[in-house]
């Protein structure tokens, strides 16, 4: 995808042990401060830069880089409509913090890969795939007043819906309804007629 069809964020750590890298591919980023990429990570801007060259001067050893498709998280509204359905992007955990908020785990799909400064090269990761099935997931704290800026009620109450129950209950809940049936269907057509695999 290119720069303007995708939202690149930027989580830096200077840890350079190989088992946290492994970890994050396999089960996801961990935020305790919930579901909100912005408390924890970094939005990158400047389509001018490559990848490589920004996370390279972003100040530590080590970048992941993650990739979502902004047709997920600020879907088009023609006519106070959507014309594409959001995806939720976290996994919830059923502890609640100090803060009073739910942890919260980025789903390993939208990890795109490291940059590492020693190296300077990005090690991709293999399970990155931005075709998923969202059943179970919550939506980031972004999208929820994206809903509520633009008057979309129904999915405004949908996402604080979603907040209210595990994982677990929230996947048998949406696979039951057959919830995501024709959005994973409407996301592989889109991206298959654009040539994109991953």
């Amino acid at each position: 995808m290119n720069n303007k069809e995708v939202l690149t964020y930027f989580y830096g750590y200077n840890n350079q042990d190989q088992s946290f890298i492994d970890e994050v591919f396999v089960n996801g980023l961990s935020n305790h401060k919930g579901a909100s990429l912005i408390t924890f990570a970094w939005q990158i801007k400047d389509e001018n830069k490559s990848i490589e060259e920004q996370a390279k001067n972003f100040g530590y050893n080590n970048v992941l880089i993650i990739k979502i498709p902004k047709n997920y998280i600020f879907p088009k509204i023609v006519d106070k409509k959507l014309k594409e359905i959001p995806w939720p992007i976290w996994k919830s955990k059923d502890s609640i913090n100090e803060d009073n908020n739910h942890e919260a785990t980025l789903i390993n799909n939208l990890i795109y890969g490291v940059y590492s400064k020693k190296n300077n090269t990005i090690i991709e990761n293999p399970n990155y795939n931005f075709l998923y099935d969202p059943s179970g997931l919550i939506f980031d704290g972004e999208q929820i007043n994206y809903f509520a800026k633009n008057f979309l009620f129904k999915w405004h109450l949908f996402s604080l819906y979603r907040n209210r129950f595990s994982y677990e209950d929230m996947k048998k809940i949406d696979q039951n309804k057959h919830i995501w049936d024709d959005s994973i269907k409407q996301y592989n057509n889109y991206f298959e007629k654009r040539g994109y695999k991953r």
